[in-house]
């Protein structure tokens, strides 16, 4: 059997990873086996096993592709000129635009946390690689005047870290979750965090495109 390429490795992963989540997500952590992730990905159990040794590295996996993938749009935020739009960017791709799976299986990873030492890790170091990231933003903002000087950067990304947990809950178990309705409240909240005194949304006329439905 020809070798693959590195870079055919990459989608092989990535595919793997898609399919775990879809798994953990649909039947939950410890019911999901290895087995169906094989089947959902349509690969062998070896070509599993060559990336991935357990179920807990397959989060590790997820796990790790979310923060590159989140750390890569927090790093355009530091120079957006709309350091508050820069932000409703990242709430409308990281949360509000994820697939419909997506927060249920951010609730399932969590759940396996709280029992899992090994999961409880990962989602910690995820968490406050994030967080650390977002406060040094939030730093360079107070110093170039985007971001009142008066705040306390540590709180204030705690507190929006909880904002972003709250809506991938409520998202996961509420049917009439509605984005356009949550997310500009959230940006307001956001905004008084930042200390701004300038309204966080646009006239009402204008919000229209601002803030889309979820993805199905």
């Amino acid at each position: 059997m020809p070798k693959l390429t590195p870079q055919a490795q990459i989608q092989r992963c990535a595919h793997i990873l898609d399919a775990a989540e879809l798994c953990f997500a649909r039947s939950g952590f410890h019911r999901t086996t290895m087995q169906d992730i094989c089947r959902a990905a349509r690969v062998s159990a070896g070509a599993v096993y060559v990336y991935f040794a357990s179920k807990e590295a397959l989060i590790e996996g997820i796990v790790q592709r979310d923060r590159d993938s989140i750390l890569e749009k927090l790093s355009k935020v530091a120079d957006s000129l709309d350091f508050l739009d820069g932000l409703r960017c990242i709430m409308q791709d990281c949360v509000l635009d994820q697939p419909a799976h997506k927060p249920a299986l951010i609730l399932e990873i969590s759940a396996e946390a709280s029992r899992n030492p090994l999961v409880r890790r990962l989602l910690n170091d995820f968490d406050r690689t994030l967080r650390l990231t977002l406060e040094g933003l939030i730093v360079r903002a107070q110093r170039e005047g985007r971001a009142s000087p008066d705040i306390d950067p540590h709180a204030v990304t705690l507190v929006m870290a909880m904002l972003g947990d709250a809506m991938f809950l409520r998202r996961a178990t509420d049917p009439d979750f509605n984005p356009a309705v949550v997310g500009p409240a959230i940006l307001n909240v956001v905004a008084r965090l930042l200390g701004l005194n300038t309204p966080a949304l646009p006239a009402a006329e204008r919000l229209e495109g601002r803030f889309l439905g979820a993805a199905e």
